[in-house]
């Protein structure tokens, strides 16, 4: 069950050292994209020549998103290497045993927090990419940081930047029915004297938030002109760009995209230059430095290029081949997590582009199922279109999350039928997910399946293709 608060978190880590630095990110919508766009980041500083010739070693990183997509481990990794299941339960099993000695009642996502928390400590990473959990200030990874248990004896460093994404309305019942009350528990993540960037197309009265809380801290949020680089501008928004920066015509860049860049670029220098990573080292001349700062600002802006960043689950684009007896087919799938009105937006632009592509058609054909407590219609209301057909299914039970559950198939249905009308279908597959994909993949109309309304659904997905079953 959801738990909110850091009296548990902080007595399970009451013995462990928390000596890495953090870039902790919160948000509604858009943290796992920023997270995995930082990782890419700090592998692009590694494959630099700075380390040597600042006398560093190449980072360490630790990265740990939720939830997770196939298996309850692989949100957690360390240079982009996904934990092993082996090692995952050896420490969440001591995890658990401490939980149950101390009666101290963790929840299920405390246990995985402090798991992965004990990954990184163990692994001796030196910067842990954290995504918070839900909301912020009241979220079990925001124990990093904090000032330990009474009876702790470990350390927690401060984090080197808070990063805020996109906000909307999600978790009302826990975060409050307002975009300011939401951002409010967003912010609860800053902290004095740590660097606080966000996603600058958020709403006014969002920003205003923000922008309290981080003067409450005394920060300033940082803005990618405060920071003097010269990245690939054309995958940056387009508020950001400098005066006279001429666009270039390309494969398009979605907005959101485009701010989750900025907020992990931002992050990611901050995050450097706390750790002393970009002063220019002895050896180098200033042209050479300031060369190789522009180098990299260059390549790291393009992690957010397709295929460049793996983001499992949020627009992926997957070829399925599926072998039959006369050779094999190919079908092209679109997976994503998208779960709430806001993200649905930020979907429905990528599915734009797919009914363009679409040969011969604008129809596409989706795979669709929705978490309880939300409103199928608010959901599919931008994405579905007139002859579009539907596979209403429920996802399966999550791991770890026993109160995860799906809104019925025949509800989703219901919601659908309207929006693709007569000319469209709509069909109900139940818990039959594989039945579901099949039908969608045979289906003769559209070269395009899009999986989409739960990140839990997209796992279910990948599964079916792990195990070789989705047709």
């Amino acid at each position: 069950m959801i738990q909110p608060g850091l009296s548990r978190i902080s007595k399970l880590l009451a013995t462990t050292e928390l000596p890495w630095r953090a870039i902790h990110v919160a948000g509604t919508n858009g943290k796992g994209s920023i997270c995995n766009y930082a990782a890419s980041m700090l592998k692009v500083y590694n494959n630099t020549s700075l380390p040597p010739f600042t006398g560093h070693a190449k980072l360490t990183y630790g990265k740990f998103t939720s939830p997770h997509l196939m298996d309850r481990w692989d949100g957690i990794s360390v240079n982009d290497a996904v934990i092993s299941k082996e090692d995952f339960q050896r420490i969440e099993d001591k995890i658990v045993r401490r939980d149950r000695n101390d009666a101290i009642n963790a929840s299920e996502f405390e246990i995985l927090t402090a798991t992965a928390f004990e990954t990184f400590t163990k692994a001796k990473v030196d910067v842990g990419i954290i995504e918070v959990g839900m909301g912020g200030r009241l979220d079990a990874t925001n124990i990093i940081g904090q000032s330990t248990h009474k009876d702790s004896t470990s350390v927690r460093a401060t984090p080197l930047v808070t990063a805020i994404s996109k906000i909307g309305l999600d978790h009302q019942a826990f975060l409050g029915n307002t975009l300011t009350e939401i951002a409010a528990q967003k912010a609860g993540i800053m902290k004095p004297r740590v660097p606080v960037v966000y996603d600058e197309s958020n709403a006014k009265e969002v920003r205003d938030v923000l922008e309290q809380h981080a003067m409450a801290v005394g920060v300033k949020a940082t803005s990618m002109a405060a920071l003097g680089l010269d990245p690939d501008w054309s995958l940056l928004p387009v508020e950001e760009r400098p005066q006279g920066y001429e666009t270039h015509d390309g494969y398009p860049i979605h907005a959101h995209i485009q701010n989750n860049t900025s907020v992990a670029l931002r992050s990611t220098w901050l995050a450097l230059s706390q750790l002393g990573r970009l002063a220019c080292p002895p050896a180098m001349s200033e042209a050479d430095h300031a060369q190789q700062l522009r180098d990299m600002a260059q390549l790291m802006s393009r992690v957010s290029e397709a295929g460049s960043t793996p983001n499992r689950g949020r627009l992926e684009r997957v070829r399925v081949v599926r072998r039959t007896a006369s050779g094999s087919i190919v079908h092209k799938l679109l997976a994503d997590g998208a779960h709430n009105a806001q993200s649905a937006i930020a979907l429905a632009d990528e599915v734009t582009l797919l009914r363009k592509e679409n040969a011969g058609t604008s129809k596409i054909c989706w795979v669709v199922a929705v978490s309880n407590g939300r409103n199928p219609k608010d959901l599919l209301d931008p994405l579905l279109k007139i002859g579009d057909s539907v596979c209403a299914v429920e996802f399966g039970p999550v791991d770890g999350m026993p109160w995860v559950e799906p809104v019925s198939a025949q509800d989703v249905a219901t919601a659908a039928a309207d929006l693709v009308g007569k000319q469209g279908s709509v069909t109900v597959y139940g818990k039959d997910v594989q039945a579901a994909v099949k039908h969608a993949f045979d289906a003769s109309d559209s070269e395009w399946t899009v999986v989409a309304g739960s990140l839990y659904l997209v796992g279910d997905v990948h599964r079916l293709l792990r195990d070789g079953e989705a047709g």
